[in-house]
């Protein structure tokens, strides 16, 4: 039984080190910057858009940086960023902000 529990908790430690983005097994929120454009890092602009999930089962949402630019209006991406957010893993969400001209 005790080999079983520390299997499980190094499964968990394990798969949360495996996210790109950090995050606390209880509660995260983190800003990020995901990709940059050209040299010049300028922005009169910017827009966002979000995804989320529920226990892993429903996924809602729509953020993707073609779709966030083309309804705001930005022709050149300066800036990239995402903010995740998670509860116990059970809510996780991601809001993506786009920054250009």
């Amino acid at each position: 039984m005790k080999k079983i529990l520390l299997l499980t908790i190094f499964a968990v430690f394990a798969l949360n080190a495996s996210f790109a983005t950090p995050g606390g097994m209880l509660f995260s929120d983190v800003t990020e910057t995901v990709a940059l454009g050209d040299s010049d890092l300028s922005y009169t602009m910017e827009a966002s858009g979000a995804n989320m999930s529920v226990l892993g089962l429903i996924g809602l949402g729509n953020a993707s940086a073609q779709t966030i630019a083309s309804e705001a209006g930005i022709k050149k991406i300066s800036r990239i960023d995402k903010k995740s957010s998670n509860i116990l893993f059970f809510i996780y969400s991601e809001t993506f902000t786009v920054y250009g001209k």
